[in-house]
């Protein structure tokens, strides 16, 4: 049986996601994950409705970054957690979001940030007193209340933060939208490092594109310097004059939705049917021994849920 996650960001409303933790453990799946954004969504608190609500899903972050917490804080909320549902709990941890600047948060020197607070944090949750004297983070006598069995990833896109997190995380959590190239030089960075790879589905009744490319126009606008040499710049260009702001409105989207080339879709998604997405996961996934993790874009969201419940039993 191959084992698999879902993935939730913050399109549909708590209620929903949550409806939905419930089906992913009747249907078999291993984990379920939570995405957040600043202002919108937190990762932690859905965590913690999640623990209470099933028997055996493992239960994650993907990701909480690390700019907008204190170590201790988080450390607190792996107690926390890990006390609710002991041995079920994972944190993924990232260095954030582009759109933290809008919320007065800069990053001076990610890379060595996140070897800080991901040094900081573990040290922290082995339990003993801690003296810690980074540029960012200093801890002083330090401690939690015990030792906390919790696993820490880095969620990484750039090569740098790959190897950083090859480095001092328990493993690795590798983005979507990503092609077969970035793949390669990643999982030659990373080694035999634990690695899980995130994947958008897009799977409608009618196989059609629209949900994907919704979804990815967030992207272009989100990070294009990341994207450009993947769908050419005149693309990126197109969907930022048409977004003029973080959350687009519906009609803003609509509009970027319809310039983003059906070619990108397939390189870049599991879109299409059943077959199409099992082939994907296969070329991104299980080729490279890392444990899928669907992001649902599509709206009918139980639907894909039981119709990828095919792949992994």
């Amino acid at each position: 049986m191959l084992k698999a996650g879902i993935l939730f960001g913050e399109e549909r409303r708590v209620e929903e996601d949550l409806r939905a933790v419930k089906l992913a453990e009747e249907l078999g799946y291993d984990s379920v994950w939570f995405g957040e954004h600043a202002g919108i969504r937190d990762a932690l608190t859905l965590m913690g409705m999640s623990a209470v609500l099933t028997k055996a899903l493992k239960i994650g972050s993907c990701a909480i970054n690390a700019y907008t917490r204190n170590v201790g804080t988080v450390a607190a909320a792996a107690n926390t957690l890990s006390s609710a549902a002991p041995g079920r709990i994972m944190l993924s941890i990232a260095s954030g979001e582009e759109i933290l600047e809008n919320f007065g948060i800069k990053k001076a020197s990610p890379l060595k940030e996140m070897k800080e607070f991901i040094t900081a944090l573990k040290l922290l949750m082995s339990g003993k007193p801690v003296e810690f004297s980074g540029d960012f983070i200093k801890l002083r006598n330090a401690r939690t209340e015990k030792a906390i069995d919790v696993p820490v990833y880095l969620a990484a896109t750039g090569f740098k933060m790959l190897s950083l997190g090859a480095e001092i995380a328990d493993g690795i959590m590798l983005n979507f939208l990503v092609d077969d190239n970035y793949l390669e030089k990643a999982h030659a960075i990373i080694g035999g490092k634990k690695a899980f790879q995130l994947i958008a589905v897009s799977l409608n009744r009618d196989q059609s594109y629209d949900d994907a490319k919704r979804f990815m126009a967030k992207f272009f606008y989100l990070a294009p310097e990341f994207f450009r040499s993947i769908v050419g710049p005149d693309v990126i260009r197109s969907v930022q004059r048409v977004i003029k702001g973080w959350p687009p409105p519906s009609d803003e989207l609509d509009l970027a939705s319809k310039l983003v080339p059906d070619e990108a879709v397939s390189k870049l998604m599991a879109a299409g049917s059943i077959k199409e997405i099992e082939s994907y996961v296969h070329r991104v996934a299980e080729r490279w021994g890392s444990y899928p993790v669907f992001y649902i874009v599509s709206k009918d969201h139980e639907f894909v849920m039981n119709q990828l419940s095919k792949i992994i039993i």
